[in-house]
């Protein structure tokens, strides 16, 4: 958003939420598979 923080630069309790709920939707834990990722660099 153009360079502006947007809260405090981290996950909240309703991101949280979404992405445990995506993820068991998806059947992957996808916060883990995008810190992999992360890793491969």
């Amino acid at each position: 958003f153009n360079g502006i923080q947007i809260g405090q630069g981290k996950p909240g309790l309703l991101t949280k939420r979404l992405l445990e709920a995506w993820s068991n939707k998806v059947g992957i834990n996808i916060v883990k598979q995008t810190l992999s990722h992360l890793e491969e660099k």
